[in-house]
């Protein structure tokens, strides 16, 4: 720790016009889904329920966390509300969900 005109300055910090400073945290870069060319002008609803399908989809074939299938999540949290994914969790959970996840669409 320094010391300047009597006040104990923390490792970064710095005084600038008589104020105790501290250097900005780095930018983080807050983005949502990318738009897609299959969902133009329409209700969004479908986007949403396609994002969630394929990101399901995508971890069961490739497997859980990859980056491959991270998109497709961050669309589906960005887009779809939180009540819809929480049932459709669920209704995985109980096997009752209307979409079988590990086969390919035809």
């Amino acid at each position: 720790m320094s010391e300047t005109n009597g006040v104990e300055l923390q490792p970064g910090e710095f005084i600038r016009d008589g104020m105790i400073c501290k250097p900005l945290e780095e930018h983080k870069q807050l983005s949502t889904c990318l738009p897609d060319p299959r969902f133009q002008q329409v209700n969004i609803t479908n986007w949403c329920w396609t994002m969630f399908v394929d990101h399901k989809r995508c971890s069961n074939l490739l497997g859980e966390g990859r980056a491959d299938c991270a998109i497709f999540k961050k669309c589906y949290e960005s887009i779809c509300p939180n009540a819809w994914v929480e049932q459709w969790e669920d209704q995985i959970e109980n096997n009752i969900f209307p979409r079988d996840l590990t086969r390919p669409q035809c």
